[in-house]
C-alpha cells in the first residue's frame, strides 16, 4: 500500500524539526521504506514569531526532492504546506499568500493550544470553513476537551477533518491514551493519520509495527482513506 504523509517537519533548519540535510534525507529514506511516496512538509507557522520562513518552504521542498533523487536514488514527492497555529487573522493571511495551504489546495492544517476548549476549536475551524477552506485539525488526540462530550462528532458534522499522529497508537493497547486513540480509529472518528515526524528517534517516521496493527484491525479501503492524502 502506498502512503501519503500530510504532516511532517522534514525541512532542515526551518523549525523544531530536521536540523540539517542529513537528517532530512534520513527521514525520507525511512518514510520510503515504510511505503510513503508523497510527503507534505508542514513547518510551523506561529503568529508571534517573525521568522516563519513561508517563502523558503517551496524552495526547500524542491531541494529535498533533488537531494533525495541524487543522494538516495529515491523519487519522493515533497509538497509545500504549513502547520498553522490558529489566530484570528488567518483568513486574511491565507488570502494574501502569507501562510500556506497544503499542496496548493484549499486544505489547511491547523493546531490550537492543547488546553483550548471544545467551543474555541469548533468556532475557529468553522470560521475557516465558512471562509472557503477545508480545515484539518492537527493531532486531534492532544486536546483534552475533545475527549468528553460530543465535540468530535460536532466537528465531523461540520465537515472538519481530524488528523491523528501515528505515534499516539503505538505501544500497549491497555495504556489509556493508546486505547482511546485506537478506539477513535476503529469507530471511524479519525480521517487522516500522519507521522508529525520531527527527527529519526523520539518523533520519527511511520512505524512498521503500528502499520501491522492497522493492517490487522482496519479494512483496506479504510486504510486507504487514512493514509491516502488529501481527499479529492
Amino acid at each position: 500500500m502506498i502512503f501519503c504523509d500530510i504532516h511532517t517537519h522534514i525541512l532542515p533548519g526551518i523549525d523544531d524539526g530536521a536540523t540539517d540535510w542529513e537528517m532530512s534525507l534520513g527521514m525520507v529514506k525511512a518514510s520510503w521504506k515504510a511505503g510513503v511516496r508523497t510527503i507534505i512538509a508542514t513547518p510551523h507557522f506561529l503568529p508571534w514569531k517573525e521568522d516563519n520562513h513561508t517563502g523558503e518552504v517551496e524552495i526547500l521542498c524542491r531541494e529535498l526532492m533533488y537531494r533525495s533523487r541524487e543522494c538516495l536514488g529515491i523519487e519522493m514527492e515533497v509538497l509545500p504546506g504549513q502547520e498553522i497555529f490558529y489566530h484570528t487573522d488567518m483568513e486574511e493571511k491565507l488570502s494574501k499568500g502569507e501562510i500556506l495551504t497544503l499542496a496548493h489546495s484549499r486544505y489547511i492544517l491547523v493546531e490550537f493550544e492543547t488546553g483550548a476548549s471544545g467551543q474555541k476549536i469548533l468556532d475557529g475551524l468553522d470560521r475557516l470553513r465558512l471562509a472557503g477552506y477545508f480545515p484539518i485539525l492537527a493531532h486531534m488526540e492532544r486536546y483534552s476537551a475533545l475527549r468528553s462530550g460530543n465535540w468530535l462528532r460536532e466537528l465531523k458534522q461540520r465537515g472538519i477533518l481530524l488528523q491523528m499522529n501515528m505515534a499516539s497508537i503505538e505501544g500497549m493497547r491497555f495504556k489509556p491514551n493508546v486505547y482511546w486513540c485506537r478506539r477513535q480509529i476503529t469507530e471511524n472518528m479519525v480521517d487522516l493519520i500522519a507521522s508529525d515526524m520531527h527527527n529519526l528517534t523520539s518523533r520519527g517516521p511511520f512505524n512498521k509495527e503500528t502499520l501491522r496493527w492497522l493492517k490487522k484491525n482496519v479494512r483496506f479501503s479504510r486504510r486507504r482513506q487514512l493514509f491516502g492524502g488529501l481527499p479529492q
